[in-house]
């Protein structure tokens, strides 16, 4: 299996573009989403190097507006708000008016981590606490429960 970089940014019109360094040749391509832009890659990469498709593994880098073209669910104001970092700059770097330095770059990342850490400890109930509660008085009349 070969491991290659896959760079992807936010394109004028919401699109994503990615680019591949490979042996000395830039490969650069656009697509709706990370799994189009990849299969775009593969293809491309098989044209120009002879690498078989199912042999490529793309290690995806995101430049900032590129992570929130694809990352649709991420919200900016939170992520600078975790990140400390003042949210009118992050809508300039999703936006791709401006890019953040290497030092700024790791901030947004380990904001992105710690929020992808909490999200991991999420547990998802199925019943809401008030149909736990009625069922449970309703087979307890001795038992008051407080709503």
């Amino acid at each position: 299996m070969k491991k290659i970089v896959l760079s992807v940014e936010r394109g004028d019109q919401g699109e994503l573009w990615g680019t591949v360094n490979y042996d000395d040749n830039l490969l650069v391509d656009n697509a709706p989403t990370i799994a189009d832009l990849e299969n775009q890659m593969r293809q491309l990469l098989m044209d120009f190097h002879d690498l078989q498709p199912e042999k490529v593994l793309f290690n995806v880098e995101f430049l900032v507006s590129g992570l929130f073209e694809d990352k649709k669910f991420l919200n900016a104001s939170e992520v600078a708000k975790k990140a400390k970092i003042n949210p009118s700059l992050m809508r300039q770097y999703v936006s791709g008016n401006k890019n953040p330095s290497l030092e700024r770059a790791k901030q947004i990342e380990n904001a992105i981590h710690e929020i992808g850490k909490e999200l991991q400890t999420v547990r998802i109930i199925p019943k809401s606490i008030k149909e736990i509660a009625e069922k449970k008085s309703a087979t307890s009349p001795k038992r008051m429960v407080k709503l």
